[in-house]
């Protein structure tokens, strides 16, 4: 399963669940799809790309300039593979390149829509379900109501 580590203490989890919401909300104001960015490199449909394929769909997105090299730290670290799922992993100075990322989680966990994803741990589950949401309308324009059209 995803999700092996989690942020401990409640500013670092607080920290984390903004970063998510943040991430959603570029992405939803440029009207991104980020999962369609990242299956690209995803040649069978595992809903797992290597670290390096997933820096290459974040910056292929061109929406995320803004977020640091910390923060994708930490969101490796939050979407990784179990290691046990690997026994065989690289090691070495570019063993952090080859490591897996479930991209499936992280695009539905900014971007809800539904898709199959691989099973997550419990806890990685809840702190995503804290992930502030837009409830209606286009980030951009806010919702016209019926009433206001009609003028």
């Amino acid at each position: 399963p995803v999700g092996g580590w989690l942020p401990q203490g409640d500013a670092a989890r607080r920290q984390t669940v903004e970063l998510l919401g943040f991430m959603g909300a570029k992405a939803n104001a440029k009207y991104v799809r980020v999962v369609d960015f990242m299956r690209s490199y995803d040649r069978f449909r595992t809903g797992y790309v290597t670290y390096a394929e997933f820096r290459r769909g974040m910056e292929a997105c061109a929406c995320f300039h803004d977020v640091v090299e910390g923060e994708y730290e930490t969101i490796l670290q939050l979407f990784k593979e179990a290691t046990a799922a690997r026994p065989y992993s690289a090691r070495g100075p570019y063993a952090r390149d080859f490591q897996r990322v479930c991209y499936s989680c992280f695009c539905e966990a900014i971007q809800p829509s539904g898709d199959p994803v691989p099973p997550m741990e419990e806890a990685l589950q809840q702190l995503l379900s804290e992930i502030p949401r837009q409830t209606s309308g286009s980030p951009k324009r806010g919702v016209v109501g019926a009433g206001r059209m009609l003028r």
